[in-house]
């Protein structure tokens, strides 16, 4: 019942969390459902990948597609790590989503986030307290409301087992000391 109840307030709240995001349909997003110790996308997810990849290509000639997994662990917190199998399975799971992304030709950016790590910035800021997060924005200037949506996606669906995709287009502003990984090398 506990999860129902979940489920018809996230069905209620994301149309409002979507019109919040609109910007001129500079962000969209898919989330990827993973079976425990898997790291395989099965036809259903390459369709949300294949759908979101399409949609870059109505969007402006320069965008970013960043991508952001988790590991079947929650992360334990500050000072603690995931094992290394956990960081892995994560890092597999990027890996499959990122062949994938270059199968169908995507020609923006790319980003990779292993939030089995917390060395990223992303993940950093994860494990941040709301005051530490609006340091952080505040020094880094990250005022953009583009990218404060795009970082809100992430928190919002990211999870144990899944994979969360965000598309900005090119006027998102860049993320502090972000993990670039160059789709074409």
């Amino acid at each position: 019942m506990k999860y129902l109840a979940l489920m018809l307030i996230g069905l209620f709240a994301w149309p409002d969390l979507a019109d919040g995001m609109d910007m001129n349909k500079s962000i969209d997003s898919a989330v990827l459902e993973f079976d425990l110790g898997t790291s395989r996308l099965t036809n259903s997810q390459k369709i949300q990948v294949r759908e979101l990849v399409q949609k870059a290509s109505e969007m402006s000639d320069d965008t970013r597609l960043g991508v952001a997994a988790w590991s079947d662990e929650p992360f334990p917190g500050n000072e603690k790590e995931l094992s290394d199998g956990e960081q892995d399975l994560a890092q597999a799971r990027l890996e499959e989503v990122q062949m994938y992304v270059q199968s169908l030709n995507y020609q923006g950016s790319f980003d990779k986030f292993n939030m089995a790590k917390g060395s990223n910035w992303l993940a950093r800021l994860f494990n941040s307290d709301s005051s530490e997060l609006k340091s952080v924005f505040a020094k880094e200037d990250i005022g953009d409301d583009v990218l404060k949506s795009k970082y809100q996606v992430y928190k919002d669906l990211g999870a144990p087992q899944r994979v969360v995709l965000v598309l900005t287009d090119s006027q998102a502003k860049r993320a502090p000391d972000r993990d670039m990984i160059p789709m074409y090398e």
